[in-house]
């Protein structure tokens, strides 16, 4: 559907403005963060303590490093043969994105018919973005953060640009709470163009698993278009690993990890 381009309040109108700023300003303090954090982790005392896992201190922040843990899918489909069904603990879920579930319904109609019950649309959230997304990407390379020579320099402006983002992230959600709250007393389309901003109406969606997990068997599995995906359940998993070793060895296989972003923090 075309862009509404109807007329709005001055109160709208002056929240727009307020937002597009907002925005534009955090998305700035965002690769300004970048660009300081990258020269801080550079400075060889801060690039030899974040080689160890653990939180660290330098002068005024705190650096925390670790890795992130997660279930490789197609490794836990290679496994789960190996893996007693009593002692699974996974829950399949399956997973189909709007755009595909349009495509599902009209190649598929008959499949369609009979799983359409486990399946439901309901509205998302409205999204706010720029019209002109390049105004950002602009504004970011005619600004770059100016960078003392010490880690003490470095950490002060990482301080005062963290609370500009802060302070501009506030603006900016405050605004589009408002926005949002008289936008929705218009008729939703596909997007609605205020100024220089763009509100897009999504799409979600809902599955009823266990509904959807009775009826697979009605459709062939060659129009089968959703997507397995294993979730974990916590407590049926820390049961296998403290006392079912043997096969907890065997899931082990379909974990990945991979070292985390240093999180950069004000120090307690």
């Amino acid at each position: 559907m075309a862009a509404n381009d109807s007329f709005y309040s001055d109160s709208l109108s002056q929240l727009e403005t307020i937002w597009a700023d907002a925005y534009i300003r955090e998305k700035l303090a965002i690769a300004h963060l970048n660009t300081i954090e990258k020269a801080i982790l550079n400075r060889p005392e801060v690039a030899a303590k974040t080689k160890v896992e653990g939180l660290h201190h330098i002068s005024k922040l705190d650096y925390t490093t670790g890795k992130s843990a997660s279930w490789d899918q197609l490794a836990l489909q290679e496994v789960k043969p190996m893996v007693p069904s009593v002692l699974w603990p996974f829950i399949t879920t399956f997973k189909l994105s709007a755009s595909n579930l349009d495509k599902y319904e009209s190649k598929f109609p008959e499949a369609w018919s009979n799983i359409k019950g486990a399946v439901s649309r309901i509205p998302g959230k409205p999204k706010l973005s720029l019209a002109n997304g390049a105004v950002v990407s602009e504004a970011i390379k005619k600004s770059q953060p100016a960078l003392g020579q010490s880690v003490f320099d470095l950490e002060e402006a990482w301080a005062d640009t963290k609370a500009r983002f802060q302070l501009q992230r506030k603006i900016r959600v405050s605004a589009e709470k408002d926005i949002l709250q008289q936008i929705d007393q218009l008729s939703p389309c596909a997007t609605v163009r205020l100024g220089r901003v763009k509100i897009t109406f999504n799409q979600t969606i809902k599955i009823d698993q266990d509904k959807l997990r009775s009826l697979k068997k009605l459709v062939p599995d060659n129009q089968w278009l959703f997507v397995t995906h294993y979730k974990e359940n916590k407590i049926s998993s820390k049961n296998v690993k403290n006392n079912i070793p043997e096969v907890w060895s065997i899931l082990k296989e379909a974990t990945q990890s991979k070292p985390k972003k240093v999180h950069f923090s004000f120090a307690a």
